[in-house]
């Protein structure tokens, strides 16, 4: 490569590493006013777009996706366990499982609709409806039976929290 290549180069990725330092620091400035900034730090930097976000509205979205996307996840994996486990007793908290997953989907669908019309309130009040389906599923297997999917439900709650954090946000 010839030295003009080089130094271009160079200046291309100096460049990029201060922007992304930069909206690391707006990543964090944002999370700083929810009531879990570690957890939102760590979701959403999990998420390269979250990078280039140049508003909470943006980070809300983001965060929104990760949690549609972990939500519909879980519900899948929770179907694949049913029909391994099939007329098996786990099977019944693994369907009380599905139908709450299913419903948290839902709840999550009409949350990004309220979203695009910048009903934050209403799609804080979907989210929370969606946080609740991790903790009831987590229920479900009780004290007989170990739950298959407790890192599902742990990061389906903790994504839940930061999207309703950062909608309440928008609310204001």
């Amino acid at each position: 490569m010839s030295t003009t290549t080089n130094l271009l180069l160079l200046l291309i990725l100096s460049s990029s590493i201060q922007y992304s330092s930069a909206d690391a620091g707006f990543i964090a400035t944002t999370c700083n006013q929810t009531p879990h900034p570690a957890i939102c730090v760590s979701i959403l930097e999990s998420e390269q777009q979250s990078f280039t976000a140049v508003n909470a509205r943006a980070l809300a979205w983001i965060a929104y996706n990760i949690t549609a996307t972990h939500t519909s996840g879980t519900l899948a994996v929770l179907n694949n366990l049913l029909a391994l486990h099939d007329g098996e007793p786990i099977a019944a908290p693994m369907e009380v499982c599905v139908q709450l997953y299913g419903r948290a989907a839902e709840d999550l669908t009409v949350a990004g609709e309220n979203m695009t019309v910048e009903a934050y309130v209403e799609a804080a009040k979907r989210v929370d409806d969606a946080r609740g389906a991790a903790g009831l599923c987590e229920e479900a297997f009780g004290m007989e039976f170990p739950s298959p999917v407790t890192a599902e439900n742990r990061v389906v709650n903790d994504d839940c929290s930061v999207t309703f954090d950062l909608l309440g946000m928008l609310s204001r």
